[in-house]
C-alpha cells in the first residue's frame, strides 16, 4: 500500500472519504472498477471495465509507450462519474517483503524504515518510495513489531504517475499489483499464511500473505499467454480432448514445470525464513496453508489439481469477490471466468467504494 510516500505527487483529497475507482494497470490490460454500498450491506460493482493494451506498453513493469496508456485511459474515463482512482501497478520492479522494528508508536515506524531500507532493498533510500502495513507484535520477540514492506523506485512511480496526470486521472493511493490482489481475494478475517498465484499475460506472480499483509513476492516471467498457447497445442494433439488430466499432455507439462519449481523454491525460501527470522520452522505459526489462483488463466481443466498435487497443499481458484458480497445474496455482472482477471482492479476499489 504506498500512500503516505507519495504525498507529493497526490495532492491532498477535499474529502478524506472521497470515493474512487479501482484502476490496475498490468502488463498486457487495463482493468477499473467503482465499487458501492448498498442496503443489504453488500459492495456491488455500478462501472467497470476493460481494455487490452498494445504490446510493450508497459513492459518490465514499467511504462514504456506512455502516450498509447494516456489515449486509452482517456477513453476508459468517460464512463468514471469521478476522476479519483486508486491504482495498482506491476510488482516486477517492485519490492514487498516483511521485516521487523523494535516496539514503537506506529507513527515512528516510518522514520525507522527509511534509516534502514537500504539494508534489505538494492535501492538507495533516496531513490526509493516506500510505504509499510503493520503486521502486528512479533510473536517470537516482546520487544518487536513486524511489518509488510512495499518499495518501488521513485522513477518509476513518477512514469506512473505522469500518466495518469495526462489522462486527467487524480491518484487517491497508489500500490502494488499483489497487495491489490491479496486484498479481493482473502477475507479480511482470515489471517492464515497463503500463498497467492495471479496468472497476467506475460508474466505470474507469487505472493506469500499473512494476517492480511503481503510479506514476500515473486515474478516468473511466464504468464497465461503461454499456458494457453500451451493448451491449445496439447489439446490438438490430443484430438480435441483433454480429459482433466494434464500430466499427460508433455508440452502442457513442461511449461508448468516452471511454475511448479518456482512455488517449490517459495515454499523452501518461506521455512527457511520462518526458522532464520522467527525460529518457528516446526510451528504451525505463519505456515503456507493453502494456495489461492486468479487470473483469467487460473480455471484450466485440470490444473488446480495439478498444482495441489505437486505442492501437497489445498489449491482453489479465488473469489475476488471476497471482501464485497456474498453470491448467497448478490449475482454480479462479470462473468467467473472474467472477473479472475479483475482481482486487483477490485482490490483497489475496495479502499474507496461510495458510501
Amino acid at each position: 500500500m504506498i500512500t503516505n510516500g507519495f504525498l507529493k505527487y497526490f495532492p491532498a483529497p477535499r474529502f478524506l472519504a472521497q470515493p474512487a475507482v479501482g484502476l490496475a494497470i498490468s502488463d498486457q490490460a487495463v482493468r477499473f472498477v467503482l465499487l458501492k454500498h448498498f442496503d443489504d450491506g453488500g459492495l456491488k460493482p455500478i462501472v467497470y471495465g476493460e481494455r487490452e493494451l498494445p504490446t510493450g506498453a508497459v513492459l518490465g513493469g514499467d511504462v514504456a509507450k506512455a502516450k498509447e496508456i494516456i489515449e486509452i485511459l482517456k477513453e476508459l474515463k468517460k464512463d468514471w462519474p469521478t476522476s479519483y482512482a486508486a491504482v495498482s501497478v506491476p510488482e516486477e520492479k517492485a519490492f514487498l517483503l516483511k521485516t521487523e522494528v523494535p516496539l514503537m508508536a506506529e507513527k515512528y515506524i516510518r522514520g525507522n524504515l527509511d534509516l534502514h531500507l537500504e539494508e534489505f532493498v538494492p535501492i538507495v533510500s533516496r531513490e526509493a518510495v516506500f510505504d509499510f502495513e503493520l503486521i502486528g507484535p512479533s510473536k517470537v520477540k516482546a520487544d518487536s513489531l513486524d511489518v509488510g514492506v512495499a518499495v518501488l523506485p521513485q522513477k518509476i512511480v513518477s512514469h506512473f504517475v505522469d500518466v495518469l496526470a495526462a489522462a486527467g486521472i487524480k491518484p487517491l493511493s497508489l500500490e502494488i499489483e499483489p497487495q491489490a490482489v491479496a486484498r479481493a481475494l482473502i477475507h479480511h478475517n482470515d489471517k492464515r499464511t497463503i500463498l497467492v498465484i495471479n496468472f497476467g499475460g506475460v508474466s505470474t506472480g507469487l505472493a506469500i500473505v499473512g494476517r492480511n499483509v503481503v510479506q514476500y513476492s515473486s515474478t516468473l516471467n511466464i504468464g497465461g499467454n503461454a499456458f494457453s498457447a500451451a493448451l491449445r497445442k496439447s489439446i490438438a494433439t490430443a484430438g480435441g480432448e483433454i480429459g482433466g488430466n494434464i500430466e499427460k499432455f508433455s508440452s502442457l507439462l513442461g511449461t508448468l514445470s516452471v511454475l511448479r519449481d518456482e512455488v517449490n523454491r517459495l515454499l523452501a525460501y518461506w521455512k527457511e525464513h520462518r526458522l532464520l527470522v522467527d525460529g518457528v520452522a516446526n510451528s504451525a505459526d505463519d505456515k503456507i496453508e493453502s494456495i489461492i489462483l486468479c487470473g483469467r488463466d487460473s480455471n484450466i481443466n485440470g490444473f488446480r489439481a495439478y498444482v495441489g498435487a505437486n505442492v501437497n497443499l489445498p489449491v482453489t481458484v479465488g473469489n475476488v469477490w471476497a471482501n464485497a458480497f456474498s453470491f448467497d445474496e448478490y449475482v454480479p455482472p462479470i462473468q467467473f471466468h472474467d472477473s479472475l482477471g479483475y482481482a486487483a482492479a477490485i482490490g483497489s476499489a475496495l479502499r474507496r467504494p461510495i458510501a
